[in-house]
């Protein structure tokens, strides 16, 4: 203390500076003091530096600790339980540093060059204690726009917000806590609410089989708490945390019930009925699910039965067959709720012009189990199939998606046979080749063609097609003289030409003149996606 007492005296002679509190931890720096960058010498005039320290969320103040330091010492003081701070100090550049339990710590710097007032706003820390979280986001709180109904369904803003009390936390101290909610709340979702000067806190949990459960505060010192499950709610509860672990006994009261249906309504009248598929609704109040007690259904929707106090619950419907839905329900009475959701549909309109007979499917679902020609379908892409005589000719790709769920087609099925007309060319090689002058009219799809004054033993055959020079190998199966494609062609208008060639025959008999009839089909289509 002697040698320091010196040093002090030395660099200090002549200035006759008050320095209060004084801690050395270095020397000096050089230089003349102009701003606030740099090293700076202490100025020869002491000035007051005087702070207010608040919550940034609600603006309550808080007490705590600064460090005020430069290049040569630091300081320690206290801010009161007013949040405030009052000190003396040399002129000249320092760094501030807040910490207050509960909070993060927040640091700034000041030029002290007269006297000078700060106001710093400390942000609450976002945990206090293991899965002991900051109800709510900063910018929700900050704006003012937290609703606690959204947590906590049946606790009003008000409640929470005005009617439980601030307290202050002392120092860091890990406190096992156990609540006790009684043996009938026992395996019971519940939620704790905390306040610590002002700012909400939630610890949510289950009960065990006795009905109580644990909860770990970092911070020793005065917590006001309060206690729900979905049908209880407790007494307000002021806890002082002790030097070891402490039990906290809420007086759990029960809520009184209400009768909530949820009617949910297809958009789509499918048959005659408007129901939707059950058990795809989900509701919650925060974090307690919501359980039905009866689902009935009539053709004019589907009911979901619940009894549950008052309050604003979430609900979300998920059916592959209807697009998703999340809506809200505020509860005040005995009350029926109405949604609307909107299914997938797909309805298809055919007129078949070709006298042939056709039938479809949907992505494999027959016509046959469809109603009125509706399908209710899923979100994605399905094809549509139309077939003649057993065989697809047409095909069409419709895609649902929550934006576009229900789309409508209109098809024309027409018949577009032709003859083509053939040459015999190479006899001894039992090589028939029919060619066809001119061009199609319009683009078709062919099942087949019967071959006309042409007879032979044989039943096999390969038909080479060629549309507009580009030639296809087409496979079938000939039957009285019909030859039919495993799998219809479709071709361009155009130029097309039909070779077919007949093997292992031991008779062929030709007259004149040679052709084939070619089965062939094209339709036409309108799709529009429309709103119900």
């Amino acid at each position: 203390m002697g040698i320091s007492a010196i040093l002090i005296v030395t660099v200090f002679a002549g200035a006759n500076i008050a320095y209060p509190n004084y801690i050395p931890i270095g020397s000096l720096g050089s230089g003349n003091s102009t701003g606030s960058g740099g090293l700076h010498t202490f100025s020869d005039q002491n000035f007051t530096l005087t702070g207010n320290v608040s919550n940034l969320y609600n603006g309550l103040p808080v007490h705590g600790s600064l460090i005020i330091s430069n290049s040569t010492m630091s300081k320690e003081l206290n801010y009161s339980q007013n949040g405030t701070f009052k000190v003396t100090l040399p002129g000249g550049p320092y760094s501030l540093s807040y910490s207050s339990p509960g909070f993060d710590t927040m640091s700034s710097s000041i030029f002290l060059d007269k006297n000078k007032t700060v106001n710093q706003n400390i942000i609450p820390s976002q945990s206090i204690g293991n899965r002991i979280s900051i109800l709510g986001t900063n910018t929700s709180i900050i704006g003012n726009t937290l609703n606690i109904s959204q947590s906590v369904p049946y606790l009003s803003d008000k409640n929470i917000s005005y009617g439980l009390d601030r307290n202050n936390i002392t120092g860091q101290k890990n406190n096992i806590i156990t609540l006790e909610f009684g043996k009938t709340l026992n395996n019971t979702a519940f939620i704790v609410l905390i306040t610590q000067d002002g700012t909400v806190y939630e610890y949510n949990g289950t009960t065990n089989s006795t009905g109580n459960a644990t909860m770990s505060l970092n911070y020793s010192g005065n917590y006001t708490m309060s206690a729900y499950t979905l049908y209880y709610n407790s007494t307000i509860v002021k806890y002082k945390t002790a030097s070891g672990n402490g039990t906290i006994k809420f007086q759990m009261e029960k809520r009184q019930t209400y009768n909530e249906t949820v009617k949910l309504s297809s958009n789509y009248n499918l048959n005659g009925n408007k129901s939707v598929n059950e058990s795809a609704l989900t509701g919650h109040g925060g974090i307690f699910h919501l359980q039905t007690t009866d689902i009935t259904i009539n053709s004019t929707g589907t009911y979901y039965h619940y009894s549950v106090p008052a309050g604003t619950y979430g609900f979300s419907y998920n059916n592959q067959s209807f697009v998703g839905k999340l809506f809200s329900v505020n509860v005040i009475g005995n009350q029926t709720s109405s949604e609307n959701v909107s299914a997938y549909v797909i309805a298809v309109n055919i007129t078949d012009i070709t006298g042939s007979g056709y039938s479809y499917n949907i992505s494999g679902v027959a016509v046959n189990n469809m109603v009125n020609n509706t399908y209710r379908a899923t979100a994605g892409t399905h094809t549509l199939s139309v077939s003649i005589s057993g065989k697809i000719i047409y095909t069409y790709n419709i895609s649902l998606k929550s934006g576009n769920p229900y789309y409508e087609v209109t098809l024309t099925l027409n018949n577009n046979n032709f003859n083509v007309t053939g040459i015999l060319t190479s006899y001894p090689d039992k090589d028939l080749n029919l060619n066809y002058t001119g061009t199609i009219p319009s683009n078709v799809t062919i099942t087949g063609m019967q071959l006309k004054n042409v007879t032979f033993s044989s039943s096999s055959s390969n038909v080479t097609i060629i549309n507009n020079k580009t030639p296809y190998s087409v496979n079938g199966t000939m039957s009285n003289y019909i030859f039919n494609l495993t799998t219809p062609l479709a071709i361009s208008s155009g130029n097309l030409a039909i070779r077919v060639v007949i093997t292992n025959s031991t008779s062929i008999s030709v007259s004149q003149p040679v052709y084939a009839y070619v089965h062939a089909y094209n339709i036409t289509e309108k799709g529009i996606y429309k709103d119900l």
